[in-house]
């Protein structure tokens, strides 16, 4: 009996283990959601921390984020997407993004797009990260838009000023400080325990 009890437990925890878990959710969006227009001149970020897992660190499984599309009239339009770690408050991306073509893609104008990383991404256990969002597009008027997330973020609900959004100007990144009730672009972040 023993055995077996040990063995269910392993077995539990080995189920456990692979089970995606949320680290950040903002994915819904409203009916009527505005947006920040992605081009090759403004790129925009969200900020998010992970949270402790019992001191493990966590592997990002996927991002999914809300955009419309109605503006893209470009069939080669495309977003370059990553996440990367915070450095001084702001993106620090050393790798090559993927990218997602988005042009010509038909169908729904407001979707859901997944990024799914190529390469393994460990997120440590409260340290802040960025999911950026960059394209190709030259014209704000022909661009791809981020939507706006549903929740907003208070003093009350994140007194850690954890949540926010970039943008560069330039080549220079710029986030935006954390005003009360403020919204950020959608995101869902899944991650996964090594």
């Amino acid at each position: 009996m023993h055995l077996f009890l040990t063995s269910l437990l392993v077995a539990t925890a080995a189920a456990a283990a692979n089970k995606p878990l949320v680290v950040f959710q903002n994915l819904a969006t409203d009916a009527k959601a505005s947006g920040t227009p992605v081009t090759s001149d403004q790129f925009a970020a969200v900020q998010f921390r992970r949270f402790d897992s019992c001191g493990a660190s966590l592997i990002l499984t996927s991002v999914d984020f809300a955009v419309s599309t109605e503006l893209v009239d470009n069939p080669s339009t495309y977003l370059d997407v990553d996440v990367c770690p915070s450095v001084h408050g702001v993106p620090a991306c050393t790798t090559p993004a993927t990218r997602i073509h988005v042009g010509g893609s038909g169908g729904s104008k407001r979707k859901v797009l997944k990024f799914t990383p190529s390469r393994h991404i460990t997120l440590d256990q409260h340290a802040t990260y960025w999911f950026v969002v960059e394209s190709n597009a030259g014209n704000p008027a022909h661009a791809a838009i981020w939507l706006d997330g549903a929740a907003r973020y208070t003093n009350k609900n994140d007194p850690s000023h954890d949540i926010l959004t970039a943008f560069t100007n330039g080549d220079e990144w710029i986030a935006d400080g954390p005003r009360n009730n403020r919204t950020v672009s959608s995101m869902q972040v899944v991650a996964s325990m090594p």
